[in-house]
């Protein structure tokens, strides 16, 4: 087999298996997402309302006499039932205007009122005939005033709001009988709503408003309205402003509750997830849905009366499905309110068919559902949901302060909290803003296993918000605990005043993560099956394949055609024009007026005179640019240190290294375009002899790989905006800057400039950060009061990156046997930078950075002539070391203890606490800062809150790229150094000039990753330029010399 064929059979291979992986991780993330939908995991979803008991029964209480209601409430106590669904008829108690008869619910609540266990539901409902429109008959139609129905629901809410804390208007106003036999209308609801919910609570301020519950329905209007239409119609009336809650009645009908299916044409159990949807659409998600009806009917075999309108089942079944439900709802909808079942013993004829849901059957003797009822019981510790921080299973001790807010931790240090629970997982709701405290959680004495730990191995929580704005905040304190009962304890370091503990949420496990885990291990192999389709494809000689193509375009139809010479055309004509012709004078051809003019329009542009001459100069230089593509990469690379000093157009503000490289690139698409054009006249499509396709490398595959990794990472990113900038500007910039050079083919001499152009730029950076000390600005002091030149940067450390990484390149101009200019220049520039670096005092930059890169240069350039001014470099540099040492600002170089050593070393524990919680993916671009300031900042080390990278090259690939980032970064390395030595053994004896560049680049990436280990080092938007520049110089130097001499 020849080893085209090969090489296809290796590429047919991976795209399988690409192909396979990406279905294997659509295929279940569907799975997850129809078998768990509705599930919410409440340890990790913050809006949740809070748990209350769940099992309740609808009951007719009026009809017992006081022994009766006694021994049904008995029972009711016995089958662990906490709320009774009970109508309160305003037609049996106002059947006269103002005659009102309460006796029937004065017993009720009598009998209840010091009841630590059964809590009513009021249900009002009905209307009597003088309320209601004369032209209707059916008591459930609402009133014709519903000022008269709100004040009827105030004077029962005054009479029994001591009792009574959860009121109902209505019951199904989306059916045709509930809403006394004419079509439904939610706007009267509302309507109604409107007026009573504020009299209700203007009687009783404790009241919780329920919304009528709705009927499961298929219908869409006239005579019945699906529940699922009818509380969409609610919103859009803004309904939810008048309730705390809405309302369903999720009957299994026919269907298990292990039925997941969500539809709007069929009623089951989790039809209930369809309006916890709706009600999440609208922002409601901390709003709690109540279950006002549901279960299974089962009439005996021999039935006589009016059929189940609501399915039938079993005996056995009744009992099963209903446990069932009882424990999925339990498990996995944190979000539910009451659990309310169909009935106890309905006050109705023994031939109906609601007697197929009671507990009690129509004799009086329980049901067997009653029986296992009475087996049921919820855990008597906090389980499955959020409880505010003021709930049965916390305790508190030292000085707190309570409110609605929560709980406030006092200013005397003595603070603590316990908080007893059962499941594997549990979390803090806080409230986090900018101001220093810590929390020090454990869980049955141990410390918590999900939050950061200290030095000491201590759990914290940091109460400092990420971007220092009040926000609440979900914390995981605890998770893959065993199951069973647990202790969360806590002790507050500082933090009072600010109401930080608002809430405890339980979960017993994320149900989601075995569906995660298989689909991160499928997208992972989707990664790796793509790069190994990228690595294969950069391998195989594709020139056989676009002739083929090209015969194939040929055979094109001719509308096809026409349309594709329409578009190419259009961009050869603009070509054209833009070209330079041979009536142009002699003089703007000269390399020399060509760089000045591009310098200087590009000058205007920075400079921001008037529009006209911005428009002007910014033509002018798109067309200098576009017949010379490396002006704009001398221009992007010179202007990249000026980062911060924006361009300001209209109404934004760009860098000017942005906006020349948005000029560039255009350019570059243009040529492109005009190329196919050229190609599509002439007849000749052959894509490997376009400059995009010619002489690609392996490294080009890694190097696009990162930009789609950065792409892929928003997927996971938590803030999404900062991420977008920091991929626009960190890696799709400069990544374009890297693909014109690439693409251009630059020649030995094109490399130079741009790299001149960069030591430029650096000096200038240095001059001006020498001129600004010298005047006293510009200057950042550091410890004792020493000075520390800044220059153009907010840090004097970035000045000591960006020059660190273009010394190398004067160095090797300067020691290296070229022209005597070119030495001149780079021996002005180089004592211009160190004079520089010196006055930044930049210790990376002076003990780490520049060391390792000038005796990589040196030994690359004299190779054994480098020992002796090596050693006589490392002991002037031994020598200035104890001489550093013994100034304030380096008196601590070598101590752990305190100071920048102390706070770097914190930082990376941090950074690997980070990445044991995402190992694969990281956190994603931009990302570091919030989380390392709103959680993982050690508490010794809070004096240092705002650091937005972990300062070293590995962590940060990590973080930002997951462990792709790391592979890749190993890739392009490795790519790196075979062609730089593979370029340095061939230049070595025959071109010093293309050796200098090549050892520049090299002593450029060693400074790159010595200092890298202890700070930045690519994700800054200069140092990124560089970074693409020297792998850019290397491969396009490798790739020249590999077309030159392809048998080498």
């Amino acid at each position: 087999m020849d080893t085209m064929k090969r090489q296809f059979l290796i590429l047919l291979a991976a795209l399988v298996a690409l192909a396979g992986s990406i279905t294997a991780a659509l295929a279940t993330q569907s799975a997850r997402d129809f078998d768990l939908r509705g599930y919410v995991d409440a340890a990790q979803t913050r809006d949740l309302p809070p748990r209350i008991p769940r099992l309740g029964v609808n009951v007719d209480l009026t009809q017992y006499s006081a022994a009766e209601l006694s021994t049904q409430l008995d029972l009711m106590r016995a089958a662990n039932v906490t709320w009774l669904r009970q109508f309160v008829r305003w037609s049996d108690i106002e059947p006269q205007s103002g005659a009102f008869d309460w006796s029937a619910w004065d017993r009720i609540t009598a009998a209840l009122e010091n009841d630590e266990q059964l809590r009513l539901v009021a249900v009002l409902f009905t209307s009597p005939t003088w309320a209601r429109d004369s032209s209707l008959t059916s008591e459930t139609a609402p009133p014709a005033d519903p000022s008269v129905f709100a004040r009827f629901a105030a004077a029962f809410a005054e009479r029994y709001g001591s009792l009574i804390d959860y009121y109902q208007i209505w019951d199904e106003p989306n059916l045709y009988d509930a809403w006394g036999e004419q079509d439904p209308r939610p706007a009267d609801y509302v309507a109604l709503l409107a007026q009573t919910a504020p009299a209700i609570r203007a009687a009783d301020s404790h009241a919780s408003i329920l919304a009528a519950a709705l009927a499961p329905t298929i219908e869409t209007g006239g005579r019945n309205i699906s529940d699922i239409l009818y509380l969409e119609d609610l919103y859009a009336l803004g309904a939810n402003q008048f309730v705390d809650a809405f309302a369903a009645k999720p009957y299994g009908f026919s269907l298990p509750p292990s039925d997941r299916r969500v539809e709007r044409d069929l009623l089951n159990f989790s039809r209930v997830v369809a309006l916890r949807e709706i009600m999440a659409a609208h922002g409601d998600s901390a709003m709690p849905l109540w279950i006002s009806e549901f279960g299974w009917n089962t009439l005996p075999p021999h039935w006589s009366g009016a059929p189940s309108i609501w399915g039938q089942v079993t005996l056995s079944q009744q009992t099963s499905y209903t446990l069932d439900a009882l424990r999925r709802a339990d498990r996995e909808w944190a979000w539910l309110g009451g659990m309310i079942l169909a009935h106890w013993q309905p006050n109705v004829e023994p031939n109906h068919p609601l007697w197929g849901f009671s507990t009690i059957d129509t004799t009086g003797a329980p049901t067997p559902l009653y029986s296992a009822l009475t087996a049921y019981s919820e855990p008597t510790a906090a389980h499955n949901g959020f409880y505010p921080a003021v709930n049965p299973h916390a305790q508190y001790s030292g000085v707190w302060t309570f409110s609605p807010l929560g709980a406030d931790i006092g200013w005397l240090q003595d603070s603590r909290l316990a908080f007893t629970f059962e499941g594997r997982a549990v979390s803090l709701l806080l409230r986090q803003d900018n101001y220093v405290a810590f929390l020090y959680p454990t869980v049955d004495d141990l410390p918590a296993n999900a939050t950061p730990h200290d030095a000491s191995g201590n759990a914290f929580i940091n109460l400092k918000s990420d971007d220092l704005t009040p926000q609440l905040e979900l914390v995981p304190v605890s998770r893959d605990l065993s199951p069973g009962v647990h202790l969360l304890r806590a002790a507050a370091d500082r933090g009072w005043d600010r109401w930080a503990i608002v809430g405890y949420a339980v979960s017993s496990g994320d149900l989601a993560q075995p569906y995660n885990y298989q689909i991160a291990i499928a997208w992972l192999a989707a990664v790796i099956s793509a790069l190994a389709v990228l690595a294969t494809a950069a391998q195989i000689d594709w020139q056989p394949v676009f002739r083929r193509i090209a015969a194939f375009i040929t055979g094109l139809g001719s509308i096809t055609q026409i349309a594709v010479s329409a578009v190419t055309s259009i961009a050869l004509m603009i070509g054209m024009l833009l070209t330079w012709k041979d009536g142009t004078p002699e003089l703007f051809r000269r390399d020399s007026v060509q760089l000045g003019l591009a310098v200087f329009t590009g000058g205007l542009i920075y400079i921001q005179p008037h529009v006209i001459v911005i428009l002007v100069a910014g033509a002018a230089l798109f067309v200098l640019i576009f017949h010379r593509l490396e002006l704009g990469l001398m221009l992007t690379i010179f202007y990249a240190p000026f980062f911060l000093f924006p361009v300001e157009l209209y109404r934004f503000a760009f860098p000017m290294s942005e906006l020349v490289l948005l000029i560039t690139t255009s350019a570059a698409i243009l040529r492109g375009l005009i190329w196919l054009g050229r190609s599509r006249q002439s007849s000749l499509v052959s894509l490997p002899n376009s400059p995009l396709f010619a002489g690609w490398a392996g490294i080009d595959v890694a190097m696009l790989a990162v930009g789609i990794l950065a792409l892929v990472s928003l997927l996971w990113t938590q803030y999404r905006d900062p991420a977008i900038t920091e991929l626009r500007t960190l890696i799709a910039e400069p990544l374009a800057f890297y693909a014109v050079l690439r693409a251009i083919r630059p020649t030995r001499t094109t490399l130079l400039r741009i790299s001149d152009s960069m030591l430029i730029a650096a000096v200038v950076v240095a001059i001006i950060g020498m001129f600004m000390f010298l005047r006293g600005e510009g200057i950042i002091t550091a410890e004792g009061g020493t000075m520390r030149l800044a220059s153009v940067y907010g840090s004097p450390n970035n000045v000591g990156l960006f020059l660190g990484r273009c010394i190398p390149f004067a160095l090797a101009f300067l020691i290296l046997p070229l022209d005597r200019p070119r030495r001149i220049y780079a021996a002005i520039a180089l004592g211009i930078m160190s004079v520089a670096i010196l006055l930044t005092l930049s210790a990376g930059a002076l003990f780490i950075g520049i060391p390792a890169a000038t005796i990589t240069v040196l030994l690359l350039a004299w190779g054994k002539r480098a020992f002796i001014p090596i050693t006589a470099i490392a002991g002037i540099s031994m020598i200035g070391a104890f001489i550093a040492v013994q100034s304030e600002r380096f008196a601590r170089l070598l101590d752990f203890t305190g100071g920048t050593n102390f706070f770097r070393v914190r930082l990376w524990q941090s950074t690997f606490q980070m990445l044991a919680e995402r190992p694969i993916t990281g956190l994603g671009m931009d990302q570091f800062l919030y989380a390392f300031r709103g959680r993982f900042m050690l508490p010794d080390a809070w004096e240092e809150p705002d650091l937005s990278h972990p300062h070293n090259i590995l962590l940060d690939f990590w973080t930002r790229l997951g462990i792709a980032g790391i592979l890749l970064l190993l890739w392009i390395q490795i790519a790196f150094w075979r062609a730089s030595f593979a370029l340095y053994r061939h230049y070595r004896a025959v071109d010093s000039l293309a050796l200098a560049l090549t050892i520049g680049a090299m002593g450029s990436m060693i400074n790159l990753l010595a200092h890298g280990m202890v700070d930045n080092a690519v994700f800054v938007q200069d140092l990124a330029y560089v970074f693409v520049l020297i792998v850019g110089i290397v491969v396009s130097l490798r790739t020249s010399e590999l077309l030159t001499h392809p048998a080498k």
